[in-house]
């Protein structure tokens, strides 16, 4: 999924890989055709101490070993790590004299989402006063991000939304972030706060075919 914008705002990219190599070989690709400034990755493909598919002229930014999110960022970028853990990275940037944090996460269906939003509040309650963006496999499903009945995971992301009074980018009628021959959810998220809805254009969930089970 991508948000593109003018030259005054981030022109971001969000999947999640499930580890596909070949998935990761379009990467490079996909960030030079749609321009993108920022590519956020969950579960992207590990191989020989780093991540396939960092396109030339991007910084490439995860933990050593095996990595379960990944961001890369144009080298023009000045930027600041703050967080770099296995499921989380929290990146402060400067993007036309204005400060952005930028946070990926990722949420594995079979831990407790519990710890992982308050992993994800302790460093949004740091900088509620400055430009937030959120990007994550949640795993999680509600009525507010998708055309699915809420269940608990999706009910705990709300109460998180709603009392930083966080923003979802997602639009419910949107197609789905995730499809495999078991069916289909919508669990990638793009989350916001304080970003000017005029800065915001042309959110959407790209319905390219790729080789992960998630759709960019």
């Amino acid at each position: 999924m991508s948000v593109s914008s003018n030259k005054l705002a981030l022109n971001c990219g969000f999947i999640n890989l499930n580890h596909a190599r070949a998935d990761s070989n379009l990467i490079e690709n996909d960030a030079l055709e749609k321009n993108l400034d920022l590519v956020c990755l969950n579960e992207p493909y590990y191989c020989q101490g780093s991540i396939c598919g960092c396109p030339r002229g991007y910084w490439q930014i995860a933990v050593d070993g095996e990595p379960r999110v990944a961001v890369f960022i144009r080298d023009t970028i000045k930027f600041a790590t703050l967080e770099k853990e296995r499921d989380v990275i929290a990146l402060m940037l400067n993007w036309n004299n204005i400060e952005y944090l930028i946070i990926n996460i990722y949420c594995p269906p079979s831990a407790n989402i519990e710890s992982s939003i308050a992993r994800l509040e302790s460093i949004c309650i740091r900088f509620l006063d400055k430009r937030v963006i959120i990007f994550g496999d949640f795993n999680a499903k509600s009525s507010a991000w998708s055309p699915r009945s809420t269940d608990e995971r999706g009910r705990l992301v709300l109460e998180f939304v709603n009392k930083l009074d966080l923003f979802i980018e997602n639009s419910c009628d949107s197609i789905a972030t995730y499809s495999c021959e078991k069916g289909e959810s919508w669990i990638d998220l793009v989350i916001s706060k304080n970003i000017d809805r005029t800065m915001v254009n042309n959110w959407q969930v790209h319905n390219q075919i790729t080789a992960s089970d998630h759709i960019d």
